[in-house]
């Protein structure tokens, strides 16, 4: 997809992706989310007491609402797992961006949002660009979805595509969503391009999923399809893909990383 910017520096998944019909990531994601944002490193000599007051044990935080929505599980697929990893963290202040990851923020976010102005400010903290990134993300994702939703009705063999995707692991709006940013349900988008079809599947995705989904219809294609079946079904797992690669680079960024934001 054109959108990924790291292809390196990644942790092939370990676990084993669910080949169910219909398994939408969603909710298992916001669940996650919660409990991830809430982990603490520790929770401090004084709790550890018994007699310790129960004052002294941290309360659940509220997520930001920055955070909360569809557009994050599109951000792996945008930044790279890694580099969405790196953001995540940051979110939370236990990362550190530096400049590579800060061009990366601004080459996806307007110079006349507000937020680019935060991203750019070297006096903010790596916890503010995070967050200044992901409100911008989340504004133009319910853009982008209100205008997926509007426009769907006007190419019926899209919906029915991305309908008759199987296995599916995000629900219909969310893949919608993403077929409309990648090529405005343009089928043919990118045809003398490296990046191809509704879902702009490039040569690299193209051979990570024949080594990953090795049953599937499109491992026989020699080149990348540009229809309304097999271009969906490649897009959906693509996604799968990129965000078990995210949460696996997560796990190791947390564990290699010292750096205080």
């Amino acid at each position: 997809m054109k959108h990924l910017l790291e292809y390196d520096k990644y942790i092939e998944p370990n676990v084993p992706i669910n080949e169910g019909v219909f398994d939408d990531i969603y909710p298992k994601f916001i669940s996650w989310l919660k409990g991830w944002y809430n982990k603490f490193a520790a929770i401090g000599a004084a709790a550890s007491k018994i007699n310790a007051p129960s004052s002294a044990v941290q309360s659940p935080a509220k997520l930001p609402d920055e955070i909360v929505g569809a557009h994050m599980m599109y951000v792996p697929h945008q930044q790279g797992g890694r580099g969405a990893a790196k953001l995540f963290l940051a979110a939370k202040g236990q990362y550190k961006l530096d400049s590579d990851d800060i061009a990366k923020l601004k080459r996806n976010m307007p110079s006349a949002d507000p937020g680019f102005s935060i991203v750019n400010d070297p006096k903010k903290s790596s916890k503010d660009k995070a967050l200044a990134y992901f409100k911008y993300w989340k504004k133009r994702w319910d853009a982008y979805s209100k205008e997926a939703k509007e426009n769907l009705t006007k190419h019926k063999e899209v919906k029915s595509g991305i309908d008759s995707i199987s296995p599916k692991f995000f629900a219909n709006d969310f893949l919608e969503t993403v077929a409309w940013i990648e090529s405005r349900f343009d089928p043919k988008a990118g045809a003398n391009k490296t990046f191809k079809g509704l879902f702009q599947i490039g040569p690299d995705a193209m051979k990570d999923l024949k080594k990953k989904f090795p049953d599937r219809k499109y491992v026989k294609l020699s080149k990348i399809p540009m229809d309304t079946k097999q271009n969906p079904q490649m897009g959906n797992d693509y996604l799968k893909y990129s965000y078990d690669r995210f949460q696996k680079n997560l796990e190791e960024l947390e564990k290699e990383s010292t750096k205080k934001a």
